[in-house]
């Protein structure tokens, strides 16, 4: 019995099959001693890759043939790892045979096994070209989107798994399922998890294999109905799981259609050579004055008046109208940007908060979803993007800066500074949460509340110290002189509030009574004695989809 199995498909590599042997014998040996076995599976080959396999293993007593007709590389890797099993193999690594794959790294996670159960190498840096990088980034994409999993690298071959592990995950696999190496990686994600190793993959010294993008996106689409299939006839999740997990399969679904949406046609009202809305035009005439010398905010004349905004989306408007020329595309980029830069922010907050990918997805996919609800105004020569952009940042940078303290206090200022010099709604958010940070228990946060109002506050007495009172005047002043129309809250409620959103209330109450029922079907008491009977390493796994029963107290 050997303690390491190697699985290596072979597949008409004749060109390069005989160095990538004897170059991993050698490390094999080295490292593992003699007690392994290099499995080939040769997968019908037609060229002369089984007889130098033969030649090889008449030399080599720990080469294994196994000559099989053609099925393709995951049902070849599968034969490969059920020999290796009923073999009474301790540990399965598995490559491929065309030579990418560096036997200098093998050391390393041969060393690791101490470490983890399951080791998968990270193909951080390929010479196979950027096409088949683009194409596993999405690929894990696709994977997350169905598993609501982050799998770094799921179809990697550079992987080490003790017995066990690729045992049990084997047994939940169909022997119809086409990319089995795919779904094992999913599986050992979550149980028992996998550690990462970055490795470079290099260029394939044998035959070139032509790039098919059909071929992948066919191979993409049978994967999906594979796994949809797969999830719903799966026995060891039991029902509401199920249930739970088609939910969030949807929601991942319609976060990721709102952000393709909002892309698209963001890209579409960007490039459009006419004004949406009037104070585009007076953005761009201001924009005009700056670039050439003129002051934003003076005496009001018959020939100009300053807006009652800050003067930093005009600053930053300029820059683009300086590179790109002076268009409504330029300033409508600012915006585009600023809206893209809110969505990740947003995410960024939900995933420091929950560390779940599926909550930085939804938050940012949603906020994405809200674009047509603000009639557009994402993607407007105005300040509005901008704004909400900045004032998320300080948001996230000010909690950050408590508890960690350093350079996060200082991005932490300057985002409350630009948020308020953008649009003085923003100091509403800043004060209150500096407020908040001044109770937080620790020095960190109370430095980077009173850093945050000193910083905001100097932006906005200098210009007046300065010699320059018309800044605050139509930046203060005018607007409070503003009167309160009650109509205005009615319209805000009625209108935009429950007309846009009331589907969604409903929709989320009716949600909230499943969940209720689904409790009364399966008492939380019951669950937690079953869980119990696992082991502990699986019962800690399975304990995190409990979140959605509510203990009768």
């Amino acid at each position: 019995m050997s303690d390491l199995w190697v699985i290596a498909p072979v597949y008409n590599e004749e060109k390069n099959l005989h160095a990538f042997v004897l170059e991993w014998i050698c490390v094999l040996r080295k490292v593992a001693g003699e007690n392994f076995t290099f499995c080939l599976p040769n997968d019908g080959s037609s060229d002369g890759s089984l007889t130098i396999l033969n030649k090889l293993a008449a030399n080599h007593p720990e080469l294994r043939v196994i000559d099989k007709v053609n099925t393709g590389h995951d049902a070849t890797c599968l034969t490969g790892y059920e020999q290796a099993i009923r073999a009474g193999a301790q540990w399965i690594f598995q490559i491929d045979s065309d030579g990418q794959c560096d036997p200098a790294y093998f050391e390393t996670f041969w060393k690791s096994k101490s470490k983890g159960t399951v080791h998968f190498g990270r193909r951080l840096a390929r010479e196979d070209g950027w096409s088949r990088r683009f194409i596993s980034s999405m690929f894990s994409i696709i994977i997350f989107l169905l598993s609501l999993k982050w799998v770094r690298d799921p179809n990697v071959p550079y992987r080490l798994m003790r017995r066990d592990a690729l045992a049990a995950a084997l047994g939940r696999i169909p022997r119809n399922f086409r990319l089995t190496n795919a779904l094992v990686a999913v599986i050992l994600n979550e149980n028992p998890g996998i550690v990462w190793h970055d490795i470079p993959f290099r260029k394939r010294p044998g035959r070139q294999l032509p790039l098919k993008i059909t071929y992948f996106l066919r191979e993409a689409v049978c994967f999906i109905a594979d796994y949809i299939s797969w999830m719903y006839r799966d026995q060891s999740v039991d029902l509401s799981e199920k249930v739970v997990m088609a939910g969030k399969v949807l929601l991942v679904l319609f976060a990721g259609y709102y952000l393709v949406a909002f892309f698209v046609l963001g890209l579409i009202m960007i490039f459009a050579p006419f004004q949406y809305d009037w104070i585009e035009g007076v953005q761009l005439m201001q924009i005009n004055r700056w670039l050439v010398g003129k002051p934003l905010y003076t005496a009001p004349s018959l020939e100009y008046v300053s807006i009652l905004y800050g003067p930093l989306h005009i600053y930053v408007s300029s820059f683009f109208v300086f590179l790109f020329g002076e268009s409504y595309a330029s300033v409508r980029f600012v915006s585009f940007l600023a809206a893209m830069g809110t969505g990740a922010t947003l995410g960024a907050l939900a995933w420091k908060k929950t560390r779940s990918g599926f909550a930085a997805w939804l938050a940012a996919g949603f906020y994405a979803g809200m674009y047509g609800i603000v009639d557009m105004n994402y993607t407007l020569a105005r300040v509005d993007s901008l704004y909400i952009f900045l004032t998320v940042v300080f948001v996230y940078t000010l909690w950050v800066a408590s508890e960690k303290g350093g350079r996060w206090v200082i991005f932490a200022a300057l985002a409350a500074t630009g948020a308020v010099l953008t649009k003085q709604p923003a100091l509403v958010c800043v004060f209150a949460l500096c407020l908040w940070s001044l109770f937080v228990n620790n020095a960190q946060s109370r430095i980077a509340a009173v850093l945050c109002v000193i910083a905001v506050l100097i932006s906005l007495i200098l210009p007046s110290l300065a010699g320059n009172p018309w800044f605050f005047f139509f930046l203060y002043e005018m607007p409070s002189a503003h009167p309160l129309i009650l109509s205005s809250f009615q319209d805000f409620l009625y209108q935009d509030l429950f007309k846009s959103l009331g589907f969604g209330l409903l929709l989320t109450a009716f949600v909230f009574y499943l969940l209720l029922i689904m409790q009364e079907a399966f008492p939380y008491a019951q669950l937690e004695a079953s869980y119990q009977k696992m082991d502990p390493p699986n019962a800690r796994a399975r304990h995190n989809h409990m979140a959605i029963y509510v203990p009768k107290n």
